[in-house]
């Protein structure tokens, strides 16, 4: 015996291979690009764009107007590359822009749950995702969003 101690796996790992399992890492990369937009394009045009969605290495961004969206498109490489960088792996291959109103509270633009209960095979990947986490805590927030995603995204 070595006396070597595994060491402990970083939360944003476990976070990650959990999303991963549910099909929710996508949304979770496209947080990651919401929380740190101010540092990705800087202050200015970060108050005149914001990240929309994240589908197929596909990056959709809202810009307030033309002029704005003329200066992202300059920057798309630079944009993609810093995103990349951030996420630890190739996530956005191409920005795709388009002229709207920036949501007020984009945090919250969520469409609604259906109210349901959650189909048998969707608790059993509930139960997956969450039965290795020990702490109550952090088990009950993971499940919660396990289970909103499943609500979500599933019909």
């Amino acid at each position: 015996m070595s006396g070597h101690k595994p060491q402990p796996s970083p939360i944003s790992k476990i976070i990650e291979t959990h999303f991963r399992k549910i099909g929710a890492d996508k949304e979770l990369f496209l947080y990651q690009i919401f929380i740190h937009w101010n540092d990705i394009v800087g202050e200015k045009l970060s108050k005149r764009s914001q990240p929309k969605s994240l589908k197929n290495g596909r990056l959709v961004v809202t810009v307030t107007d033309p002029g704005w969206m003329t200066q992202l498109k300059f920057m798309t490489r630079q944009i993609s590359d810093s995103i990349n960088k951030l996420i630890g792996k190739i996530m956005v291959n191409e920005i795709f822009l388009v002229v709207g109103e920036l949501e007020k509270d984009p945090e919250k633009n969520i469409e609604p749950f259906k109210t349901r209960n959650l189909k048998p095979d969707e608790n059993k990947l509930l139960c997956e995702a969450t039965e290795h986490i020990a702490d109550p805590e952090f088990k009950e927030l993971i499940e919660r969003i396990v289970k909103k995603h499943l609500l979500h995204n599933t019909h």
